[in-house]
Parts: structure tokens; C-alpha cells; sequence
């Protein structure tokens, strides 16, 4: 079953979890292929297959992105929008690997977190302690 079937059965916690499944994928494929290795070759294939690494997981964040939008849409609006997703890119007909050609990754070091680490209250009293 589809990721917009669960949604539309009222099943939404099997579509998370389904998206989520794909963000795992991609994290595990990334570091497997250990771009940041490929990035420091010479060799030109590397190049190609860096370029296809950054390419397939940035498909697979975008589409994760959108399926989790029913849930998360503010968090999600911003994926895409570091992704350079287009508005009008975030519908059902996009939700297809490979349906957007090319990612232009917005403030890729501006510093922006949009998950930033959440502390229990215990740790943040011990700051406070310090």
C-alpha cells in the first residue's frame, strides 16, 4: 500500500512510519557511500557518483518531506524550501522518485537548525548550576 493510501484510511501512523522508513534508507545508503570520501577523489567517476549520491538522497528527503507534510507542515515546508523545492512541486503528482530534477540546497551553511537538539529539564538545571 501507498503512503497517501494510509492516509486516506485513517491509518496516518503507518504513512509516518513509512516515510520515516524512507529517511532511514537514505541515511544508511549515505553513509555507506561515504560521499565525503567520493568528494576528496580525483578520479572523475567519483565525482558522477558523488553527484548521483547527493542527487538520490536529496530525492529521498524531498519525498519523505512531502509525505510527512499532513503532520508536519510547518517542519516539512521548511525541508523543502532548503531543498529549493518549488510550491508548486509539493503536490500528489510529485510524490514519485525523480520527479524534481535538481535540488538547489538553500543556505546549506547558514547555520540553521530545524531540529534543534532538545534538552530535558534536568540538563537544562544543571546548565543553569554551572
Amino acid at each position: 500500500e501507498s503512503i497517501p493510501c494510509h492516509y486516506e484510511s485513517g491509518e496516518a501512523h503507518r504513512a509516518v512510519e513509512t516515510a520515516l522508513d524512507i529517511a532511514r534508507e537514505a541515511n544508511r545508503f549515505f553513509t555507506c557511500m561515504e560521499p565525503w570520501v567520493l568528494a576528496k577523489s580525483l578520479d572523475e567517476s567519483a565525482k558522477d557518483r558523488l553527484a548521483l549520491v547527493i542527487f538520490l538522497c536529496c530525492d529521498a528527503l524531498r519525498l519523505s518531506a512531502l509525505f510527512l507534510c499532513p503532520v508536519m507542515p510547518t517542519a516539512m515546508g521548511a525541508v523543502l524550501n532548503k531543498l529549493g523545492v518549488p510550491e508548486t512541486h509539493r503536490t500528489h503528482a510529485h510524490m514519485q522518485p525523480g520527479c524534481h530534477q535538481t535540488f538547489n540546497i538553500q543556505d546549506a551553511h547558514s547555520g540553521c537548525v530545524l531540529f534543534p537538539k532538545r534538552t530535558s529539564n534536568k540538563q537544562e538545571a544543571g546548565k543553569k548550576q554551572k
